[in-house]
């Protein structure tokens, strides 16, 4: 059996604004609101529970574009959906915070 070989995303088809992008913006959202809130509600300090959540979002990610690398067929790892990620998580940390104005 031949071993999964890692595969970068076509830059030709993986644009930076399409309907893909707006999933990961989303997606990455929401697991870092309902981290965070889940963290506070839990009684972890919402000074601490904003890092957690964040590198929960971060793990997702990771391991999303990964599995994307290697599967057949996927769509290869892509740095573009990593951004739209980071944007989501810092919304997402953002609107989960009791502190904001």
């Amino acid at each position: 059996m031949r071993p999964a070989t890692f595969r970068w995303a076509d830059p030709a088809v993986d644009r930076w604004v399409d309907h893909d992008k707006g999933q990961h913006f989303i997606a990455s959202a929401l697991i870092a609101g309902v981290a965070q809130h889940l963290l506070v509600q839990a009684g972890v300090p919402e000074r601490r529970a904003w890092p957690a959540a964040l590198v929960v979002g971060v793990q997702v990610g990771l391991f999303k574009e990964t599995y994307d690398a290697y599967r057949p067929g996927g769509s290869g790892f892509s740095v573009r959906d990593l951004a739209w990620d980071a944007a989501g998580l810092g919304v997402g940390v953002w609107m989960g915070s009791s502190r904001r104005p």
